[in-house]
C-alpha cells in the first residue's frame, strides 16, 4: 500500500483517451444491482458503476454503438476503486470479450491487484461497434459476495 505502480499514471489520464465518451450507445447487462445500471460503465465517471446481482451465475455487459469507432485497446475498470474497497465485493479474476459478434471471444486474466484495470489488446485498426463482456471467474468477496462489475469501460487507440 502507498506504492506508485506503473499502471497508475496511465489510469490518471485514461479519461482523455476514452473513445467511448460522447458516443451514442446502448448498454445492457444480464442483471442489475439496484441503481448500478449498465449505462454507468460508459458515463466517464469512476464514481458510478455497473454491478450484477449477487445471484447472477454468468454476468455479462453488452454495448452497441450507433456507429463503429476505431480502437486498438479495451480498458475495463472494475468496481473496486479504492484500497478501502479491496475484497469487499467479488474480485473479477477472468473475463471474455466478444467483439462485433466474433465467433471466438478474447479471454483475459485480471491482475491480482483489483485496483489495476484489465487491459485487452484488440489489434491495430480494429473497428468496434459491439462488445459483449462476460465475467468468467471471480473470487468471493468478504462483505458482499456475488456482486461484481465495472466502473468504466473504455476504448483507446
Amino acid at each position: 500500500e502507498g506504492t506508485l505502480e506503473p499502471w497508475m499514471l496511465a489510469a490518471c489520464e485514461a479519461r482523455s483517451r476514452n473513445l467511448l465518451l460522447g458516443q451514442a450507445l446502448t448498454a445492457t447487462s444480464s442483471s442489475v444491482n439496484g441503481g448500478d445500471v449498465a449505462q454507468n460503465a460508459f458515463d466517464g465517471f469512476e464514481s458510478t458503476r455497473c454491478m450484477c446481482k449477487n445471484d447472477d451465475p454468468a454476468p455479462a455487459l453488452t454495448v452497441e454503438l450507433k456507429k463503429p469507432i476505431p480502437a486498438s485497446t479495451l480498458v475495463l475498470n472494475t468496481h473496486c476503486t479504492s484500497p478501502a474497497l479491496l475484497g469487499i465485493h467479488d474480485r473479477i479474476t477472468r473475463i471474455s470479450v466478444r467483439v462485433n459478434r466474433a465467433k471466438e471471444p478474447i479471454e483475459a486474466e485480471a491482475d491480482p491487484d483489483e485496483l489495476e484495470p484489465i487491459t485487452i489488446a484488440l489489434g491495430k485498426g480494429a473497428s468496434v461497434q459491439r462488445l459483449e463482456i462476460r465475467i468468467l471467474g471471480r473470487a468471493q468477496g468478504t462483505q458482499w459476495p456475488g456482486y461484481a462489475g465495472f466502473t468504466e469501460v473504455a476504448r483507446e487507440r
